[in-house]
């Protein structure tokens, strides 16, 4: 039912105090047409872009009147002096003043003079295009003709003699009726006779009409998903809103398709529609097909101008409007806000995890203070556990790369072990990534520490494909305490893992395990393996590759022969002449046992190189 209630009007501030619901809306928001302004002068030039604002704000004002006219009655004067309070309540300027008001009824005439402060079309002309030669509030001039014309019955006609927008103090314009009306106002006439009939004004009318619509759907359901984004609240709250706002199917995928979130149909439907092309790389909105019989609408979500998923509508039955695909980038760039958003929480969550694992490893903080943390930062610290320690390698990366690469292998491997629900430390030293585990249920089986990194190496490889990894894996403890024990053993089980042996356990490396963990190569220079390398390389002799074979053969000189391809008696000599440069009895067991476990040392650390001779720990091919 219509308020019926007058409008009341402050009579200082000459603001609308109270104004019935049914007179709000007919005028569109100032600020929303700033930027139509703009687009209509570059399209469809000065004089369609005046005569479009001087209609729509006509139509307005009519339609307005048609309201207070219910409202004040028989009082034509109260109505008409609440027009230009319309004006202020709607933002299209910021104070009025009647400066003359003569009306006779009887005669049919009226002579009203009115100024207004601020106005909110001289201020954008002004900023668009600097000052005019001519007045420019073409849609508060439309809106006060079609007011004031439908509230006394006749046709008036309102001429901008001052205007802010020609670098006058103020605006102000002088209404006649139309049985007074002088030169000043034959533009206005043909302006609201001649062109009122004009089929081509009017169509044009309603197209920029639509429009304007168009804009104000896209900029309301725009504002209602950043609000979800205010919130706090997830992606799936935009998917949903979206939904409800558009009555379509929504599809949020990361880069490579892998569904976030959908709305409006479930998640095995979802699948189904996976798009023509599915590795095709989307730049700008596009209009694809399905692998099922629908289309769909598909735009890039950026974050810092790379491509890390896309939102999408699908149909069926019906095509996409043009306003669909304005709605569609604004809820990307949504979804662009509230991933950006997600990351930057992950990444902070990510670096005190990170910085916590550093804690434990290097023995910063006592046990009372690892469990307090651990307990906030949601971190179980019961048994069992072991490490794994991660490289990437690739031939082409930069410093940066490799800092980049270590961010985002970081968060995935977050999110990895999240979905398995597996209890996990990650964190970064030096070149290796570090996954400290903590899952008594999963390591009760043997075998699940190898399945389990076999699983994860396979995934990192298919995650990031421009990479080769290599995994060093600790023993297990039941202690917390041995936290650095295991990164240990991990990063030395690492040194002797390759693209062929690509992860390796520590368990399978046995005494050489504990020979990388040593911080200086005491047991090559105590049997003085290093002066024997160094006599290698400078005189170009092969002494280093025939002690490994005779060790290698249990010190048997025949065998040790064949095996080399050598004489008896030059192999004689070349064991002498090792015996006189390291200055022990290699024959020995304990010496020959120490001196082929440091030559196996240097051989899986790529200090030496025998060739297809040697194998070094069949049990090494990894796993």
């Amino acid at each position: 039912m219509r308020d019926k209630q007058s409008i009341q009007i402050d009579s200082e501030s000459e603001k609308i105090v109270n104004i019935p619901e049914s007179a709000i809306g007919s005028l569109l928001p100032a600020s929303d047409l700033s930027t139509l302004r703009k687009v209509l002068i570059e399209t469809i030039g000065v004089e369609q872009t005046r005569e479009f604002f001087f209609r729509y704000g006509w139509h307005s004002g009519v339609k307005d009147a048609g309201v207070m006219v219910s409202i004040y009655r028989d009082n034509i004067e109260g109505a008409l002096l609440a027009g230009p309070k319309m004006h202020f309540h709607s933002g299209y300027v910021k104070k009025t003043k009647t400066t003359l008001f003569e009306r006779d009824e009887k005669k049919g005439t009226l002579h009203w003079e009115v100024r207004w402060e601020e106005s909110s079309e001289a201020k954008e002309h002004i900023e668009l295009f600097g000052f005019s030669d001519h007045g420019v509030c073409h849609k508060i001039i439309g809106y006060a003709t079609g007011y004031i014309s439908a509230v006394i019955g006749e046709k008036v006609i309102i001429h901008e003699v001052e205007c802010e927008g020609m670098g006058h103090e103020a605006c102000r314009f002088v209404c006649f009726t139309e049985r007074e009306l002088n030169e000043k106002a034959e533009e206005e006439i043909k302006i609201l006779e001649e062109r009122s009939n004009s089929a081509e004004s009017d169509q044009t009318y309603e197209q920029l009409k639509s429009e304007r619509d168009n804009l104000v759907k896209v900029n309301q359901i725009y504002e209602k998903l950043m609000n979800q984004n205010f919130s706090g609240n997830s992606l799936s709250s935009i998917a949903k809103e979206l939904h409800r706002a558009m009555k379509l199917p929504v599809l949020i995928e990361d880069k490579n398709r892998n569904l976030l979130e959908t709305a409006g149909i479930s998640r095995e439907q979802a699948e189904l529609n996976k798009s023509y092309g599915n590795n095709e790389l989307i730049m700008k909105t596009k209009y694809v097909g399905t692998d099922s019989e629908g289309h769909r609408l598909s735009t890039p979500i950026f974050i810092k101008r790379k491509i890390v998923g896309y939102c999408s509508f699908l149909y069926q039955n019906t095509w996409p409007q043009e306003v669909d695909k304005l709605i569609l980038e604004r809820a990307a760039l949504a979804c662009s806000v509230n991933l950006f958003n997600e990351r930057i929480n992950s990444d902070t969550s990510q670096q005190i995890r990170g910085s916590f694992l550093e804690e434990i490893i290097t023995g910063g903080m006592n046990m009372r203070e690892a469990a307090k943390k651990a307990y906030y930062l949601g971190f179980d610290l019961e048994p069992t556990y072991f490490m794994i320690a991660i490289q990437p390698i690739s031939n082409k990366n930069s410093p940066l790369e490799s800092l980049e690469l270590a961010e985002k292998l970081i968060n995935w491997l977050g999110l990895y072990f999240q979905a398995r629900g597996i209890n996990v430390l990650i964190g970064k030293k030096i070149e290796s990534i570090l996954i400290l585990i903590s899952d008594k249920a999963l390591l009760s089986d043997p075998l699940s520490k190898r399945k389990l990194s076999k699983e994860l190496h396979k995934e990192s490889i298919l995650q990031f494909p421009e990479y080769q990894f290599i995994f060093g894996i600790s023993s297990t403890s039941e202690e917390i305490d041995d936290v650095s024990r295991l990164y240990e053993e991990s990063i030395a089980s690492l040194k002797v893992a390759n693209c062929t042996r690509n992860i390796i356990l520590f368990e399978s490396l046995g005494i050489v395990g504990f020979l990388l963990q040593m911080k200086n190569a005491t047991i090559i220079q105590k049997y003085r393996l290093d002066i024997l390398i160094e006599e290698d390389r400078n005189k170009n002799t092969e002494l280093t590759k025939t002690l490994y074979h005779y060790l290698n053969n249990g010190c048997n000189l025949n065998r040790t022969a064949r095996v080399m391809n050598f004489s008896t008696s030059g192999l004689r000599y070349r064991l002498q002449r090792l015996s006189d440069i390291l200055q022990v009895d290699i024959n020995k067991p304990t010496i020959s046992y120490q001196l082929f476990t440091a030559l196996q040392f240097l051989i899986l650390l790529e200090d030496l190189d025998f060739g297809n001779d040697v194998v070094v720990y069949d049990q090494l091919e990894g796993i």
